[in-house]
């Protein structure tokens, strides 16, 4: 493929930082497992984050922060009508980012940045699971519309009851992996 060792040692040494692959030793690089334990822990710290953010972002970002709501959940309209999965996970996570960028706040916009990236593989997962990838977009009207409202107080509960819907309609397709670390076994799900 003509690519340098080094090259390619730095983009999986990048992949394992994200999360995404575990190195052993005389083993080579195995792709993590998403376990229900990984997406738990994920939307636990996000359901603490989460709240808070919304808050912040709605009293620093103003008519920015609805536009780019508004922006990313038509763009999850279009995917969903055009069957995309991909290209809806992407535009929800887009959403949820949009809080985090109008936050104001440099380490919680850091946290993001590592939660987005398994988060993207998580929302994959997830749309795969999804019959009707509309009514997915639409779960977000709400919490546009509250944003809009200025209804702090609401946005929070909706945005802890949206991660707790993800949860739910998630976890029946992750494998239950009590018994060993996520990045024990190679392969996805």
């Amino acid at each position: 493929m003509a690519i340098s060792r080094a090259t390619l040692r730095e983009a999986l040494r990048t992949l394992e930082e994200e999360g995404l692959v575990v190195s052993r030793p005389h083993r080579g690089v195995q792709v993590v497992r998403v376990t229900k334990r990984d997406y738990g822990d994920v939307l636990a710290v996000r359901t603490l984050l989460e709240p808070y953010v919304v808050e912040q972002a709605y009293l620093g970002g103003g008519a920015a922060l609805v536009e780019t709501l508004a922006d990313a959940r038509a763009e999850m309209l279009r995917a969903a009508v055009e069957m995309d999965s991909v290209a809806l996970a992407k535009a929800h996570l887009d959403f949820h980012t949009a809080f985090y960028v109008h936050c104001g706040n440099a380490v919680l916009v850091t946290i993001w940045s590592r939660l987005a990236t398994r988060m993207i593989l998580y929302l994959q997962l997830q749309h795969a699971t999804f019959s009707n990838f509309e009514e997915e977009a639409r779960t977000h009207d709400i919490i546009l519309q509250l944003v809009g409202a200025g209804d702090v107080v609401a946005l929070r509960t909706a945005v802890v009851e949206h991660l707790n819907t993800h949860l739910a309609q998630l976890v029946p397709q992750l494998e239950e992996d009590a018994t060993t670390d996520s990045t024990s076994a190679p392969g996805t799900r």
